[in-house]
């Protein structure tokens, strides 16, 4: 799920702040460079939070549902500055999964399979995750031309993911 919407949010960003935010190329440098670094922030925040509080899958959950939550605020407005703030958040809260995603994962498994899930998570995870989060919004934009829309199946992923998430967070105790 992680690479799905980091994938959905950061590969097509440029185009995105280009083609629906009417912001030209020449303009994004920093303001993209400042949501990619939010990104490794948030890694190391959230690598440290989950290890402190050891509520991994939790912490994982709330981090999607607040990411959905600032990529739908950032798809109805138009200030570069405000737009910047909002896909900041967004990715910063969403990399509370990839902090915690490989402890889950080895969480999960018998602690003689570990070695072989987690390779087996990463292979399908940037197969799936990585394709899908590029092809669904990009479908979503050939077929109806609406960024908007694009941006919601984020949204919506990032909502069912928090879903997801909050489950095997009650399941695990985790």
């Amino acid at each position: 799920m992680s690479c799905t919407e980091t994938s959905g949010i950061l590969n097509w960003l440029p185009t995105y702040f280009n083609r629906a935010k009417g912001i030209d190329f020449e303009r994004l440098g920093y303001p993209l460079a400042i949501i990619f670094t939010a990104g490794i922030v948030g890694i190391a925040l959230m690598a440290y939070l989950g290890n402190k509080l050891q509520r991994r899958a939790l912490l994982a959950s709330i981090g999607f549902a607040l990411a959905g939550v600032f990529v739908y605020i950032a798809s109805s407005v138009n200030q570069l500055a405000i737009l910047v703030l909002c896909f900041v958040l967004a990715v910063f809260c969403e990399s509370a999964y990839g902090a915690q995603e490989y402890a889950l994962v080895q969480r999960l498994l018998p602690s003689h399979r570990a070695g072989a899930g987690t390779g087996l998570y990463n292979g399908l995870s940037m197969l799936f995750g990585g394709v899908g989060g590029s092809l669904i919004p990009g479908s979503i934009v050939a077929v109806t031309g609406s960024f908007d829309a694009a941006i919601f199946s984020i949204v919506a992923g990032a909502l069912l993911a928090a879903f997801v998430m909050l489950l095997l967070a009650r399941v695990l105790r985790y």
